[in-house]
C-alpha cells in the first residue's frame, strides 16, 4: 500500500509505503478505505518485533516483548472497534 499514515497521534506521525504477508482485504465505503490484513500469529509477532525492537537488543529483551505482544494480541483479538 503506498501512503499509509502510520504512528497516528504520536510525535513520529508519518506516511511510508508498506508492504504485507498475508491475504490483504481492500473494503471501500464511500470516501474510507479499509485494509484488513489475514495473517498468523507468528508472522504478526515476528513483524511487530522486528519493527519496535533494535537490532541489538538482548535475546531475553526481545523474548520478553513477544509475551507483551502476544498478551496484548490475544486481549485484544475479539474487540470490535468503531
Amino acid at each position: 500500500l503506498l501512503g499509509v499514515t502510520i504512528g497516528i497521534n504520536f510525535h513520529w506521525e508519518r506516511k511510508e509505503d508498506q508492504r504485507f504477508l498475508g491475504a490483504l482485504k481492500l473494503i471501500v465505503e464511500g470516501d474510507k478505505l479499509t485494509a484488513i490484513n489475514t495473517i498468523y500469529v507468528e508472522d504478526y509477532l515476528t513483524s511487530v518485533i522486528s519493527s519496535e525492537m533494535s537490532a541489538t537488543a538482548s535475546l531475553e529483551l526481545l523474548k520478553a516483548h513477544a509475551v507483551i505482544s502476544r498478551s496484548w494480541l490475544l486481549a485484544n483479538f475479539n474487540k470490535e472497534t468503531t
